[in-house]
């Protein structure tokens, strides 16, 4: 009964696995189709996140 219990365990951890990757493998897909531009303009968007980074900087220290 052990060995089969293990048995069990193993199975499901590993149905568990694969149903994790595939809604990650599909959460991936959904945002690189829909995200497209983001990622053609890859480095005017680095510059927008530095922009607004250092702005809120500045506005958390002048408070």
């Amino acid at each position: 009964m052990n060995l089969r219990n293990s048995i069990e365990r193993l199975g499901a951890l590993a149905i568990k696995l694969i149903l994790d990757l595939g809604q990650f493998g599909m959460f991936s897909l959904r945002m690189f189709t829909n995200f497209g531009a983001g990622f053609r303009l890859y480095p005017l968007t680095i510059k927008q996140i530095v922009f607004v980074g250092n702005y809120s900087l500045v506005i958390i220290l002048v408070s």
